[in-house]
């Protein structure tokens, strides 16, 4: 028998959704009866796309881990490959430049090397040290990383740069190596004269052409009295130092061995008193402080700058490899 209302305009289509549930309308119930499936079919799907977020979520993280990770891995390879030589020609094997507590230890520590080799150890930081620092502070503001890191990097390239500075330091100090030098010279060569005993040494010899150098009117002392008075009074002159060491330690390197026609009677008034080797090394002393000398201060301030701008790098790795 033909249903009537197959042809009749007015009968709306078929529900396509009501035929996957088998035609019965009873089977939807959106108050959550028995026979609804819909409300199943609903929590299956959110529950299944909460799981995929979740997964897309952990897979991102762990991707973006992986990238911090290979980022803070490349930056440990500039600091220990390229870096840390420069580190180790400067202060030695096993020395972290890290572990001084400020600017001042780190000076001494340079210092104390320096006076350990004053004519060479200036000329090594020149010719050695610096150059390793050539084109490291560009590859390390180049590294490949996330656009969080990029001023972090820039800044650590311009410190590492900013270390270069240490070369003018040690071209104060190898002046400072050849002062040093001449004058150990000199006590060396008082030593000799005070040592006289029998025929003098050329270095006794030349120590006397010194002392007649800075005291003019040594033949007219009767004992080394007048001489002490002199340099503790001139000594606070850092000219009268320069003097010293410059002229008159040129002078006496400039001995032929021979001695002056007033040598013995020179030994016999001042060779059994040696206060002057005292006197003078307080002199020289006197007049490195007289100079005011600060080299080393634009390389303390590049070292602090150099391990905050490493800080600040490390810390970008450090939240973002941190555990949520």
């Amino acid at each position: 028998m033909t249903d009537p209302t197959q042809n009749d305009p007015t009968t709306p289509p078929p529900d396509p959704n009501l035929a996957a549930l088998g035609g019965d309308p009873g089977a939807v119930d959106l108050r959550g009866g028995g026979k609804s499936k819909l409300p199943m079919l609903l929590a299956g799907v959110a529950i299944a796309g909460g799981i995929g977020f979740a997964v897309f979520k952990m897979m991102h993280t762990r991707k973006q881990k992986e990238l911090h990770a290979a980022v803070m891995g490349r930056f440990k390879d500039v600091e220990s490959d390229k870096v840390a030589p420069f580190w180790v020609c400067l202060l030695g094997p096993n020395v972290d430049p890290g572990l001084f507590p400020d600017n001042l230890a780190l000076g001494q520590r340079v210092e104390a090397a320096f006076a350990g080799d004053p004519l060479h150890y200036p000329e090594k930081v020149m010719d050695e040290c610096v150059p390793k620092l050539k084109g490291v502070g560009d590859e390390a503001a180049a590294l490949d990383a996330p656009a969080d890191y990029h001023d972090a990097l820039r800044d650590y390239g311009k410190a590492v740069d900013g270390l270069a500075v240490i070369g003018e330091w040690a071209q104060h100090a190898k002046t400072r190596g050849v002062e040093r030098e001449a004058t150990n010279k000199i006590n060396a060569a008082g030593t000799a004269f005070h040592a006289v005993d029998g025929k003098p040494s050329p270095e006794a010899i030349s120590y006397d052409r010194f002392l007649r150098c800075v005291f003019p009117d040594l033949d007219k002392m009767a004992d080394e009295q007048p001489m002490l008075e002199k340099l503790f009074e001139e000594c606070k002159k850092p000219e009268f130092v320069s003097h010293l060491r410059d002229d008159c330690g040129k002078a006496m390197a400039a001995s032929d061995g021979k001695e002056d026609k007033n040598f013995k009677d020179s030994l016999k008034k001042f060779g059994a008193d040696d206060r002057d080797l005292s006197a003078l090394a307080d002199c020289f002393k006197k007049g490195r402080k007289g100079e005011k000398r600060d080299e080393m201060a634009p390389f303390g301030k590049a070292w602090a700058d150099y391990m905050k701008a490493g800080g600040a790098v490390r810390k970008i790795g450090k939240d973002a490899l941190k555990e949520d």
